[in-house]
């Protein structure tokens, strides 16, 4: 069972979260800053800026000491579920949701060469990281620019496709994590509706 967060699945009910967006458009992370305005929003442009702020608050010398006292093993019944349980209560993670823009900037992780405005779908690489630390929701979100590349045509078939409704987007588990891939609904402005993408989530 995922986690409630403190929402009762109505706008004008629901409580502030805490947010992380991660997106490398300027005009994105201002859409993210009106349209989620009522919540405890964090943004990050960048994949080494996520990574960076995806960690656990409590302790995680608490969160293995319940593991052994448990007896919990990954041959036990229901280990993902147990484990992810037992991190939100002793290891819980910074955010409540993560949204995360699909394609970013790729950075230099090692000594290949990184050519100027190259991208990578790094939003994959974020949503499994944020289900690993026990973030209970999470959405790679693209827009209609990048639904022709090789990478987000395969990724439609884990994700609602371009102009279906957002709530036929499919769900899965990560570590016990709800996570979506979804195009995004834009606003009038032209940038994400990341407040649409939350809703669609938490239904």
């Amino acid at each position: 069972m995922i986690p409630q967060l403190p929402h009762s699945g109505t706008e004008e009910q629901m409580e502030s979260l805490r947010i992380l967006v991660i997106d490398d458009s300027p005009r994105h992370r201002e859409s993210a800053k009106q349209t989620l305005a009522e919540h405890e929003l964090t943004i990050a442009s960048s994949f080494k800026e996520a990574i960076s702020l995806l960690t656990y608050t409590g302790s995680w010398d608490h969160y293995l000491e319940a593991k052994r006292e448990a007896g919990l093993t990954r041959q036990s019944p229901n280990y993902e579920q147990v484990d992810f349980e037992l991190l939100q209560q002793f290891a819980p993670p910074s955010f409540d949701v993560v949204l995360t823009d699909m394609e970013l900037p790729v950075e230099k992780f090692s000594y290949e060469e990184v050519r100027p405005g190259e991208t990578a779908p790094l939003g994959l690489i974020l949503a499994m990281f944020a289900g690993y630390v026990a973030v209970p929701y999470v959405a790679m979100v693209t827009d209609a620019g990048h639904h022709g590349t090789a990478m987000a045509s395969a990724l439609g078939l884990i994700g609602r496709r371009l102009f279906e409704e957002p709530a036929s987007a499919p769900s899965f588990k990560v570590n016990g994590s709800r996570v979506q891939y979804v195009h995004a609904p834009l606003t009038e402005e032209g940038g994400k509706d990341w407040g649409q993408v939350l809703k669609d989530l938490l239904k």
